[in-house]
This record gives structure tokens, sequence and C-alpha cells, in this order.
């Protein structure tokens, strides 16, 4: 496939790319992306990825209350790594579509915290949300109860 925008001058590409995507998410609050291209002619294994364009964003959430969190966020990249205008458009872009991304959390946030009489509905592409939120629940029944038996 096509390399993606900002990898193309990077990477010298002139054709198609192996293009990875991967998501880590270290509970509760922690996600690393790991993404990047390499000539298809490399045919890099999982290992190798290095020696393609690669970069990390590391995204940190901090809770301060129920509705309210802070976020921060910084990314690694083993391309052009001295050069301070690329570092520069690099932040510009994680910064556009991370205040994409709040923009659409915060009204979806607004749309959770209205009172309704409506039941939700649950579809397929909801259940890693669903699952998250889960685990975060165990976590904190979890902690409240150990909170419990040190209070005795």
């Amino acid at each position: 496939m096509r390399p993606v925008g900002f990898f193309k001058p990077s990477g010298n590409f002139s054709g198609n790319v192996d293009r990875w995507h991967h998501y880590y998410l270290y509970m509760p609050s922690i996600v690393i992306i790991d993404f990047g291209s390499a000539n298809t002619s490399c045919n890099l294994k999982e290992d190798e990825r290095h020696r393609g364009v690669r970069v990390f964003t590391v995204y940190f959430l901090t809770s301060l209350s129920e509705t309210e969190c802070i976020d921060c966020w910084m990314h690694l990249r083993n391309i052009e790594i001295d050069d301070e205008e690329v570092s520069g458009e690099m932040d510009e872009m994680f910064r556009l579509a991370f205040d994409e991304d709040k923009a659409v959390l915060e009204a979806m946030q607004q749309e959770n915290l209205r009172p309704s009489n409506q039941q939700t509905i649950s579809l397929a592409m909801d259940k890693a949300p669903n699952v998250y939120r889960l685990r975060i629940k165990r976590m904190i029944e979890n902690e409240l109860n150990k909170h419990r038996q040190r209070s005795y």
C-alpha cells in the first residue's frame, strides 16, 4: 500500500510499502502506538521493524475525577532524530490528531452525562471500550477492597 504522508519523504519511498499500526494498552491509562512503514522489497519480520521508518507514540492519562483527566503524550522516532523542523512538524501533526480526538471524546462525554430514559444499545464495535470499562471497574473494586481490608 502507499506510504502515509509524513513517512513518504522520511523513508524516501517511491512505491508501495508494508505498513503497521499496533496499539498496546497498559492498564489503567497508558497506550503505546507503534506504527511505521518499510519498502515492500525489505520483507521485514516483526522484530526487524527498526530497519523501516518507525514511530512510537506514548499516551498517558491521569484521572482527576470521574469526569476529568490530564492527557499527555510524546513520540519517539528512528528517522531524522536530530532535525528540529521534523520534530516540530510531527509535534503539530500529533497535536492536531489528539485535539480532534479530544473534541469527539468531550462531545461523547457530554452526551453520556445527559439524563436520559432511553436504554443504551451496544453494538459489536462497542466491545473493546466496554471490556476496558469493565476492567477499570474491577481495578477500582479491587483497590477499594484492599483499602477496606487495611482499615480493619
